[in-house]
Order: structure tokens, then C-alpha cells, then sequence
């Protein structure tokens, strides 16, 4: 495998798609599954905080099903009033290394450990495209020249 610096960016691409596409799918499957506990305790807390029994017998295989793909997912439980969960996936960059893509999912608002509700879905973006990360790199660099360059032209004026 090619390991030169476009390569690993279509890489790095092709793996943010992937993890913004199963995080879109796995926002709305997951307000599905748990709508239904709007109103009743989804958290425990002894002697840390994490799900219940009857939301864990859901989330469980959800995981497992995603490990299997490839993906990693971690809910996060320790929030007073949401829960979120951490979508990643790797991928390679060298023979003897490998990097990751993560997102952070917002699953629903608590309050007391009782799911009261969920926020509107919003989409990640999932088209992404290496050659469009790398003209946006360079106008930004060239951005970022620019007012370097205008700032040392008044630099005995600044603070």
C-alpha cells in the first residue's frame, strides 16, 4: 500500500464519509429505539453512572454490530443532561500505524437519569471530497499569509 501524503488524505476522506454516514444512521435508528423510555429511568448510578439493564439489552448488540464493521462505539453516560456516544474508525497510515476518524453523537437530554427527550436531527456531512480539502487548505494558508503580512506592517502598533 502507497503511503504518499494524497493517498492517506483520500483515505482520511473516505473514512470521515464513512463514520458521518453510519453516525447519521445510527443518531436516527437510536432516538427510534429509545423513544419509547421518554419519561422512565435510562441511567444507573452504583457505583458509576451508566445505562440500565433494559437500555443496555438495545445498546449492546447495536455495538457489537458496529465492532464488527470496523467502527468503534462508546456511550458516554457521565453528562448531567445528555448522553452522548463516540463513533471511530481507523484506518491504515504506515505499515506500523494507523490513525482514526471520530464523531461525537448526540443520543438524547436527561435529566435525573430520566430520558426527557431528544434534540432535531441534523446531519453530518457526508461527501467530502480530498480535492476540495486540499484547495480549502490552501486558500487558508494563503488567508492565513495575508494577515501575518498586515499585521507586520503595522507591528509597532500592536499590542
Amino acid at each position: 500500500m502507497k503511503f504518499t501524503k494524497a493517498d492517506l488524505l483520500e483515505v482520511q476522506v473516505a473514512t470521515r464519509n464513512s463514520v458521518n454516514q453510519t453516525a447519521n444512521k445510527l443518531q436516527l435508528r437510536l432516538m427510534d429505539l429509545l423513544r419509547p423510555y421518554i419519561g422512565q429511568k435510562i441511567i444507573k448510578t452504583t457505583p458509576y453512572r451508566s445505562a440500565t439493564k433494559k437500555i443496555s439489552i438495545i445498546l449492546d448488540p447495536i455495538q457489537a454490530e458496529l465492532h464488527l464493521r470496523g467502527f468503534r462505539l462508546v456511550f458516554d453516560w457521565s453528562f448531567q443532561y445528555t448522553v452522548y456516544a463516540t463513533l471511530d474508525k481507523t484506518y491504515r497510515v504506515s505499515e506500523s500505524a494507523v490513525d482514526y476518524v471520530k464523531r461525537d453523537i448526540y443520543i438524547c437530554s436527561i435529566r435525573n437519569g430520566i430520558l426527557e427527550g431528544f434534540r432535531e436531527f441534523e446531519p453530518a456531512r457526508t461527501d467530502y471530497m480530498a480535492l476540495e480539502v486540499t484547495e480549502t487548505r490552501e486558500k487558508i494558508a494563503a488567508l492565513e499569509k495575508q494577515v501575518s503580512d498586515l499585521k507586520s506592517s503595522i507591528g509597532e502598533f500592536s499590542r
